[in-house]
């Protein structure tokens, strides 16, 4: 297993550690089209896209075992998007 680097002098150490992240996701069934490149550079765009592919993943898994539905979990989460978001 490649090991991160705990402190980045440059460029190509970040984007390896951005690409050792992005593999673990992928292995643990994250599927996302971003490159690190995108993290590195601050494309505020792919990054929450990122984030938000995160949060329907676990937070649809963790809350398998409760009473709701995936369908009423889902809509419970795009409305808390929607809430937190309106005023932007």
């Amino acid at each position: 297993a490649q090991k991160y680097t705990k402190v980045c002098s440059n460029d190509f150490q970040k984007i390896d550690n951005i690409n050792l992240a992005l593999a673990w996701f992928k292995k643990k069934g994250v599927q996302t089209t971003i490159a690190s490149q995108d993290f590195l550079n601050g494309n505020i765009r792919p990054i929450l896209g990122f984030f938000w592919l995160l949060i329907q993943k676990y937070q649809l898994m963790s809350n398998n075992s409760m009473s709701f539905a995936p369908q009423e979990m889902e809509g419970s989460i795009y409305d808390w998007v929607q809430n937190y978001v309106k005023d932007y």
